[in-house]
């Protein structure tokens, strides 16, 4: 790349960018942003409608809007310029972004956030952005992995968009026909957090917009430089020249951070990264969730392929985000023999794990436990980290199998699965760590320790419960420590363990192990029953607690609703019931004037209490008729005759009830007469209005028998 861009004659339809060097413009210029423009009418037009584009589904930075790029941008790429609202955002669950392209400043907060709790994000069509004001509890351990070299190169608008969402327009915008731009990344290991699920019950502060939370974060070196289509280069060729400012993107944000030699002495054991190699790589974000998982179902840890981690119509395909060549060339769908096999062929190693699965289940083929060993071994080979767990599993089945039918059992390959297994474990399989602790259950104590302590550092909430257990009773050889086993205990339960929770709980709450009780913390941990495990007890627990405030707990109405609306929302049994009832009187005698939406739920809540548990019928009739008689009242005022009559017949039932007296009383004067009135044009003595007038204490007239209207 060039120090400076270089100047073009100024056409209608190219905006042409120059260095800004100080506030003056020359004739038919204009400045934007520190840049000088030349100024014409279809180019600001175009300047406008990208940028209104951009702002209603492109890319993104922390806190400000990514600037449009150049219409002759559309060249540079040898395809069409680069449109965000391409990228269907909208599906997204699972993602992983790259963020080398974020400024220094962006990473920082970044990690500064992830030393304290975890770190919630908003992450969509508009971008990603960190919410530094909103809190998620939780915690990050470091874990090392088996070092990890990468080439990355990204020739395509789509892949730019998808993969460097903060500066694509900007970087597609200096691309040059038939260039790209190459990635060299080296990756040590990954701060991880045991939080599986996001539920916004336990959300606190400003969190407007939050959609996702970071997972886990990986952290090595990396460096960024322009390159040619199709043209391979080395790790070391790229960190060589990244460093380079050879262009304005280089100029304006780094293109390196680390050193390959540094992240090379690295070892999977490290406590922590090595200086000159903790960069954040890539960030994994799991989406939040409005309730916690189906009660009675066990945590599971999200280590499998059935959620997509790409935009909808992309794929992933060797770290990154990418358009599929053919319509049919993207990993195949979870029961597509056809398309499994044929990707698995061309090498798609997500496809073979599938491939593997429909075989081994049985899922549209004869089942099989032989089949899937290649098949497993490739995925596995090829990255797909769960499928290395897998193939412990797939072996085992092949094996028994194979005696039960009284057949060699060779192709099963036995002598194979420990050291898969033990390499996806060095790799960051969490799973497989905790599959090899449980195998050395009962007879290597020190192995057990190994693989159950990895197993938690990675993130796994049943390896830290049960490395917990071990802290608390001095199992496995484990040295009794109370601190530390509290420790474990909280990244248990934030990771879904429930008898982590429960244990925490009772510690707190009651003062166990030498800890002194503290009931405001132990509330905290219910609240994790309730928001994960939807735990409806739970919930109310929490939720009385918050409203009532017992001795050492202080008095919070926004939780208490919160909880509250939480186990309303749940609609399992009669304590739902009982929270929706709760819900609807603390909305309704809040104290302060309740908003339409606050009115709304609260009517909605007595029903619910009402259907499950026949608690607030009463109060939902009541308010319910308030809503009708205000209606009725409005639309009298305004000449509705029905509404008149209905006014008229509800004065005269059930006096005022629903009006003040003051107003009651004009409401009497006025609606009388209009009953009159329509009592009289009804001709009718058994009509709506006539008998409404003479509960009023109105005499109707005698209508002849056929009455002339």
């Amino acid at each position: 790349m060039h120090d400076r861009p270089r100047q073009a004659t100024p056409r209608s339809d190219v905006l042409t960018l120059l260095p800004a060097r100080n506030d003056a413009t020359r004739g038919g210029q204009v400045r934007l942003d520190g840049v000088v423009m030349f100024r014409s009418t279809p180019t600001l037009l175009a300047l406008l409608w990208l940028a209104l584009a951009t702002a209603a589904c492109g890319t993104g930075a922390v806190g400000r809007a990514v600037a449009g790029k150049a219409p002759s941008a559309a060249d540079a790429l040898d395809e069409p310029a680069l449109d965000p609202a391409t990228i269907d955002c909208s599906s997204l669950g699972r993602a992983r972004p790259l963020v080398v392209d974020w400024g220094s400043q962006d990473r920082l907060d970044l990690e500064l956030t992830m030393r304290d709790r975890v770190a919630v994000v908003h992450y969509g069509c508009d971008g990603l952005r960190l919410l530094p004001s909103c809190t998620l509890a939780g915690s990050y351990r470091f874990a090392g992995v088996s070092r990890k070299e990468e080439m990355v190169q990204l020739t395509s608008a789509d892949e730019l968009a998808a993969n460097l969402p903060f500066s694509a327009v900007k970087l597609q915008a200096e691309m040059k026909r038939g260039s790209a731009i190459d990635l060299a990344l080296v990756m040590v290991g990954k701060h991880v957090t045991s939080v599986r699920e996001g539920p916004r019950v336990l959300l606190e502060g400003e969190c407007e917009g939050a959609t996702h939370f970071v997972h886990s974060a990986y952290v090595g070196a990396f460096a960024m430089d322009r390159g040619t289509k199709g043209k391979a280069r080395s790790l070391v060729d790229v960190f060589g020249r990244g460093g380079e400012a050879s262009s304005s993107y280089q100029a304006r944000r780094a293109s390196k951070d680390g050193e390959v030699d540094a992240c090379r002495g690295s070892k999977s054991a490290d406590p922590r990264p090595p200086e000159q190699c903790a960069s954040t790589l890539r960030i994994e974000l799991y989406p939040l969730i409005d309730g916690g998982k189906p009660a009675g179902k066990k945590s599971e840890a999200k280590e499998d392929l059935d959620e997509p981690a790409c935009p909808e119509g992309m794929v992933e395909h060797d770290g990154i985000c990418t358009r599929p060549k053919e319509p049919e060339d993207r990993s195949c769908p979870k029961s597509n023999v056809k398309a499994c096999r044929m990707r698995c062929d061309e090498g798609d190693a997500e496809s073979c794990y599938r491939l593997a699965k429909l075989h081994f289940y049985g899922t549209g083929l004869e089942r099989s436990f032989t089949k899937p060993i290649p098949l497993v071994l490739e995925a596995c080979e090829g990255g797909v980290l769960p499928a290395c767990t897998a193939f412990y599993d797939v072996s085992v089945y092949c094996e028994n199998d194979a005696k039960r039918n009284q057949r060699d059992a060779s192709h099963c390959m036995v002598g194979r699965r420990i050291p898969i297994v033990e390499s996806a474990c060095e790799k960051g399989a969490g799973k497989s760590c905790l599959l090899l602790a449980n195998l050395a259950s009962g007879s290597d104590d020190a192995r057990w320790r190994r693989y159950m302590r990895r197993a938690c550092d990675l993130g796994n909430g049943g390896a830290c419960s049960r490395f917990a257990e071990a802290q608390l009773e001095g199992h496995h050889d484990v040295p009794t420590d109370v601190p530390a086993a509290l420790e474990t205990l909280e990244r248990g339960c934030q990771g879904g363990e429930f008898m982590s929770c429960v244990t925490l709980f009772k510690v707190y709450d009651e003062g166990k192990h030498g800890v002194a009780s503290d009931p405001e913390r132990a509330t905290t941990y219910e609240a994790q029953l309730c928001a994960q495990e939807n735990a409806i007890g739970a919930c109310m627990i929490v939720a009385k607690r918050y409203r009532d405030a017992p001795p050492g707990i202080s008095r919070d109405r926004d939780k208490a609703i919160r909880f509250f609306r939480h186990a309303c929302s749940l609609k399992l049994n009669p304590l739902a019931g009982e929270g929706c009832y709760a819900l609807a009187e603390m909305l309704r005698f809040s104290g302060g004037r309740l908003s339409e939406k606050e009115k709304k739920e609260a009517v909605e809540s007595y029903f619910e209490a009402c259907r499950l548990s026949g608690e607030g019928c009463d109060f939902a009739i009541t308010l319910t008729k308030q809503r009708a008689f205000r209606h009725d009242k409005q639309a009298c005022v305004d000449g509705k005759a029905d509404a008149c009559e209905r006014l008229g017949v509800t004065l005269a039932d059930e006096g005022c009830r629903h009006e003040k007296p003051r107003q009651c009383k004009q409401l009497g004067a006025h609606a009388p007469s209009r009953l009159r009135g329509h009592c009289i044009t009804s001709g009718k003595v058994d009509s709506v209005a006539c008998e409404a007038w003479r509960k009023q204490g109105g005499e109707v007239p005698a209508f002849p028998a056929s009455p002339s209207r």
